[in-house]
């Protein structure tokens, strides 16, 4: 079986000289998020075995960078902000990772909605939504 390619958010190590972390906000099996070494100067990527606690066998997941569609790129930003101030393994780490992700693989902010509502983890799809709500309000009010 050939591995899936999953698109993950990169994010910069916490201080100087530590490593870089792909976050994948959904793993193609178990549904939950992960977080994987990038290297010191966030470049390593390519297939990673899966952090899965269901205790089932699979082929891992091959790492691509998400890249965002430039109408996009503000709202990500923001997005990519939060996660990198959120505390590792919060929800709103999740959900702002998920948040980028999406942008990245939508052309429209309606189509990230939409693949947004598909998430079937409630706690991190709501607060994604949430998320993109408050986020295209402060660009509405600037």
């Amino acid at each position: 079986m050939t591995p899936p390619t999953v698109l993950a958010v990169l994010s910069p190590p916490p201080r100087r000289q530590t490593a870089w972390t792909w976050l994948i906000p959904e793993c193609p099996y178990c549904h939950k998020s992960h977080t994987h070494g990038a290297g010191v100067d966030g470049t390593v990527d390519g297939h990673r075995v899966s952090h899965c606690a269901d205790g089932n066998d699979n082929p891992g997941y091959v790492i691509r960078k998400a890249s965002t569609p430039p109408g996009h790129q503000e709202v990500a930003q923001r997005a990519r902000q939060i996660a990198d101030e959120a505390v590792t393994g919060s929800l709103d780490r999740k959900a702002a990772g998920c948040l980028v992700v999406l942008l990245a693989s939508t052309r429209t902010l309606t189509g990230a909605r939409k693949l947004l509502a598909e998430i079937p983890l409630a706690d991190v799809r709501q607060a994604a939504a949430d998320l993109l709500d408050q986020i295209t309000h402060e660009g509405e009010n600037a």
